[in-house]
């Protein structure tokens, strides 16, 4: 009995060995045999017991980088970007109607708000601030979501994420429940109607979503549904410092339309990496 273990194991580890890369290793099913790499020893393995799990990659989305980029530009609206985020974090009901102008007046650019959404939230019984404006100079539709801005809200996600707590996505995927469930809620308020009066009044104009932490997560959900409802726009999502939002399908299901892979470094640091997908979407995510 302990020889036929002991070959049974050893055909195991041999139907994962062939695969010489996180890429080609991880997540493949062979017969009934599901492979994984093990960062700690740059192997294909098929159990979880042979490596820390902390160090196991189970899916292909999260190996890690074969290589660091070395071709940057700094071609993004770095200035732009960081007055939408502050002009999207002054949707509060802590601030007055037209607090996010104050911040987009820093601007030199030719710059209009359309629509200031503060959604309440069932989940931690807080909101979540949207806004919706123009840059008429650099011809886009931008969509700002507000960061955390309250210990309960920072609380509930810490929790939720602890939990594990994930629920099925509308577009492809699962998503965490918090980040889902605040997703339907802006849709039930009105969302859609606001941008679609902008994208009719300002048809050649492109779309930027953008957001930092809390607010990160969402224009990454939302990027992705504004580039499914309008295909035939440029989105370009820019994501500062956000936890992550969907599973490996959901990131999967952005890697599908993936068109282009780019590098580019704003600063030092941080480093940031834009995809850009067929459906039109740019994604940008800023490590810190």
């Amino acid at each position: 009995m302990t020889q036929l273990l002991v070959f049974v194991k050893n055909l195991e580890l041999n139907q994962c060995s062939q695969f010489t890369s996180c890429e080609t290793c991880a997540g493949i099913v062979d017969s009934g045999i599901s492979c994984r790499w093990c960062l700690e020893s740059n192997e294909c393995i098929p159990s979880k017991y042979l490596c820390h799990p902390w160090k196991t990659v189970i899916h292909d989305i999260n190996c890690p980088l074969s290589k660091i980029p070395t071709t940057y530009s700094d071609t993004f609206l770095r200035t732009e970007v960081a007055a939408y985020i502050h002009a999207a974090n002054r949707v509060s009901e802590y601030s007055p109607v037209g607090a996010p102008m104050s911040c987009l007046m820093k601007l030199k650019a030719r710059v209009d708000v359309l629509n200031e959404l503060d959604v309440p939230t069932k989940l931690e019984g807080r909101t979540i601030g949207v806004l919706i404006g123009v840059n008429h100079d650099l011809q886009h539709i931008f969509i700002g979501f507000r960061s955390t801005n309250d210990p309960v809200q920072f609380v509930s996600q810490f929790y939720v994420f602890m939990m594990g707590w994930m629920e099925d996505f509308p577009l492809g995927g699962k998503m965490v429940a918090i980040y889902s469930r605040m997703y339907k809620e802006i849709l039930e308020f009105g969302f859609d109607d606001c941008l679609e009066k902008a994208v009719i009044k300002y048809p050649t104009y492109s779309l930027v979503v953008t957001g930092h932490s809390l607010g990160g997560a969402m224009s990454t959900v939302f990027a992705l549904h504004v580039a499914m409802k309008y295909p035939q726009k440029l989105t370009s999502l820019y994501s500062v410092s956000a936890p992550r939002s969907g599973d490996e399908t959901f990131v999967k299901l952005l890697r599908q339309h993936t068109r282009r892979l780019e590098y580019l470094k704003l600063s030092k640091p941080p480093i940031t990496i834009v995809l850009k997908y067929s459906m039109e979407v740019t994604w940008l995510l800023i490590i810190m």
